[in-house]
């Protein structure tokens, strides 16, 4: 217990010096997929690409593939990083071999470390052990594939909870971590179980985690989506994404987002129920409420404006502060955006650069209704947004 003495901490430091943003390892501004000091967990279905998404995340912190992953900032790692390779290690080192050249040698030799066999300790049994191991191997940052090959069985609380412990220490030693683990098995009652309760085993496993990424598609399928199931900080998508399996390169398929959308919608305005219908397809009442955030806080930045609703059963109505003759990308409008992320994807600043493409422009056409949409096609007029602001101001 004399330990503990030196590790006590003072409130005012705890609490006043804590950041006042999310620190990213993955992400840019309010759309994190990896915060640090809060462990990562990727799961999904087999097949659907769970370990390639995984070795190109961790050969971006490596500092061997570029800076960026779907478009999103990844930060470099300052430490060695060790992967535990314990499902099919065969296949995973093929895997990754598709990935880098013979230039990468040193970067690979300096940065990562590689645990291909059981470990030589029951977790279970000793989940302290984890953080003691991973430390002895000088390793900053832990990477498992997959959880299924290092604890089991996962759906019993005893072994969820000493997997929390465990990881909790390694991240307790200043030690990051990625898990890929696996979703629950369809059925004929659950045909997509894409829920964070889908996510197979304990609780405990996806309770101490700060980021839950989901890929989901049928095995093999060169198209997957992705849905951000637990966020540190904003939710990131769903985004749909494309597999190369040849070479190992995963990227980011546009589909619209809501600054494309309230971008387009530059005289009729969008209701945050119109946008979540275009983003997710089938909306809940929870999507609807994320858009309606979402364009909130454009509205807090300058970049749209609200036009109250005037009655209790109707939606406000948002449009862009400025009209443009083109729509802009999101990229460097997203909400939060930091300098450092900024230069990250300036091609003065970095060799990778020009493999982060800006997302396109998804153009947008409203009919003009009782909210002021454009009733028959056709893109929204300056007459249009005039008869929208006269309707309200008739309502009042």
């Amino acid at each position: 217990m004399s330990d503990s003495a030196t590790q006590f901490r003072n409130g005012r430091e705890f609490v006043l010096d804590a950041p006042t943003t999310v620190p990213a390892v993955w992400g840019d501004g309010g759309e994190v997929l990896w915060s640090a000091g809060e462990p990562l967990i990727l799961c999904g279905p087999q097949g659907v690409g769970k370990s390639s998404a995984e070795e190109q995340l961790l050969l971006a912190r490596a500092g061997v593939a570029a800076p960026e992953l779907l478009g999103y900032t990844v930060a470099p790692a300052t430490r060695p990083i060790l992967l535990l390779a314990l499902d099919r290690p065969q296949q995973i080192r093929r895997s990754m071999r598709r990935m880098v050249t013979e230039e990468d040698a040193q970067a690979l030799s300096d940065r990562l470390i590689v645990w291909d066999r059981p470990l030589p300790f029951n977790v279970t049994k000793q989940p302290e052990a984890l953080a003691e191991w991973a430390l002895e191997a000088g390793a900053g940052e832990l990477h498992i594939d997959s959880l299924k090959d290092m604890m089991s069985p996962l759906s019993s609380d005893e072994v969820g909870s000493a997997y929390n412990r465990a990881i909790g220490g390694v991240i307790a030693a200043g030690v990051e971590v990625v898990v890929i683990h696996h979703q629950r098995k369809a059925n004929s009652e659950n045909r997509k179980p894409t829920s964070l309760a889908d996510v197979y085993g304990s609780t405990w496993i996806t309770s101490g985690a700060g980021s839950v990424i989901l890929l989901w598609g049928q095995p093999g399928d060169p198209l997957v989506e992705l849905t951000h199931l637990k966020q540190p900080a904003e939710q990131v998508g769903p985004l749909d994404l494309e597999h190369d399996h040849e070479h190992g390169h995963t990227t980011r398929r546009e589909r619209p987002d809501t600054w494309t959308l309230l971008q387009s919608a530059t005289a009729g305005g969008i209701t945050a129920k119109d946008a979540a219908a275009v983003i997710y397809a089938a909306p809940t009442k929870a999507d609807i409420e994320k858009v309606r955030r979402r364009l909130e806080r454009f509205v807090e930045h300058g970049h749209a404006v609200v036009i109250p609703a005037k009655q209790a059963n109707q939606p406000n109505v948002y449009r862009p502060t400025a009209r443009k003759d083109s729509v802009n990308s999101r990229e460097g409008q997203r909400e939060g955006l930091t300098n450092r992320s900024r230069r990250s994807r300036n091609p003065e600043n970095t060799a990778h650069a020009t493999l982060t493409q800006p997302h396109a422009a998804i153009p947008l056409t409203i009919p003009l209704n009782k909210w002021g949409e454009r009733e028959g096609g056709g893109d929204p007029t300056e007459t249009d947004l005039d008869a929208l602001i006269a309707r309200h101001a008739e309502s009042s």
